[in-house]
């Protein structure tokens, strides 16, 4: 399911992991390292094209990076959004309460980790309820439903 759902919205490759697969990685680069309740690794991938690797300027290049960058990006926050395990985020709001209870995590050390951070794209603590932005995470979603 998820991978389909990832090819519909445009991925070229979506790969998913047990993370046991990482425990041979440098400490910091496990997936428990980041969240320690992590039990799986989603994978997304775009096509390069190959013409930026031909030029002599960098300029192709980079730009190229940065647009594939942003449609991982958008891709993964659509995913979360189909897939939210507590149906938080539904018809392009988000119920807050619903979502910081599943999505806040803790590091090894104790800081506060967001592992889905579409509901805070959408509205950060709040904040973009008040603002009346919109969209700022470039999900689709209108902040303008949050609701905590």
């Amino acid at each position: 399911m998820i991978k389909d759902l990832a090819r519909d919205l445009g991925a070229d490759l979506c790969g998913i992991s047990p993370v046991e697969r990482f425990r041979d990685a440098l400490a910091g680069f496990r997936p428990q390292d980041v969240f320690p309740q992590a039990r799986s690794v989603v994978a997304l991938a775009k096509r390069f094209p190959e013409g930026p690797f031909h030029s002599r300027s960098p300029i192709p290049y980079t730009s190229t990076s940065d647009v594939i960058l942003q449609e991982t990006t958008r891709i993964a926050t659509l995913l979360c959004v189909n897939t939210c395990p507590v149906h938080a985020i539904h018809d392009r709001t988000v119920t807050q309460k619903l979502c910081r209870g599943n999505c806040e995590g803790k590091t090894a050390k104790g800081y506060s980790l967001y592992v889905c951070n579409a509901c805070r794209r959408i509205c950060p603590n709040g904040a973009a309820q008040t603002r009346g932005l919109k969209d700022p995470g470039g999900s689709g979603i209108s902040v303008r439903g949050c609701t905590r």
